[in-house]
């Protein structure tokens, strides 16, 4: 027997009451695309809106015009970079991988040559995905490999293991402490 949600008598079932109902597949691939769709369609645009070759994420959408130039979210570019490579992997295409390589020329630029910024996790984050992509030193080469990262309190960690098995292993970890 069901609880109810207070709505004239619906029955919420218990998770004893499921039994071995099968859940429908889901088509994980598609929903990626139709998400990655909506965020370059909302947020992918070129530095102040003109700078050819560029690429960088609006924070905000709706863009409430006129927007200043700050905040600065050098985190929320590496998301944006990370969530580009994973889609890059799952389907490859070459104008996805010009807006990879976009992105990280264009966090430089703003930033202003410097890959650097007062919030060391955030380069940290960056610099994960960048390493993935490795865009600063080729034309495009994603790795592979397993993250893990965890806050406690002021205390992070992330660890980062490129192409794993491979003779080009690479290990990273990021500390950081907030104080």
């Amino acid at each position: 027997m069901g609880a109810t949600d207070g709505a004239a008598g619906d029955a919420v079932p218990e998770p004893a009451d499921l039994g071995n109902r099968v859940v429908p597949d889901v088509d994980w691939a598609s929903r990626a695309a139709a998400a990655e769709r909506a965020v370059v369609r909302r947020h992918l645009r070129r530095l102040a809106g003109v700078v050819p070759g560029t690429r960088i994420g609006r924070i905000r959408w709706p863009r409430l015009p006129p927007t200043k130039p700050w905040p600065w979210h050098y985190w929320w570019q590496a998301h944006l970079l990370d969530c580009l490579v994973d889609a890059q992997l799952r389907s490859p295409r070459p104008e996805r991988a010009d807006a990879i390589a976009a992105v990280a020329r264009t966090v430089r630029l703003r930033n202003l040559g410097s890959w650097t910024n007062d919030y060391y996790d955030d380069v940290a984050w960056f610099g994960l995905a960048v390493q993935r992509t490795r865009a600063y030193d080729t034309d495009l080469d994603i790795q592979r490999g397993p993250f893990v990262g965890f806050t406690y309190k002021s205390f992070d960690v992330a660890a980062y293991v490129f192409n794993p098995g491979s003779d080009d292993a690479t290990y990273t970890l990021g500390l950081g402490f907030d104080f």
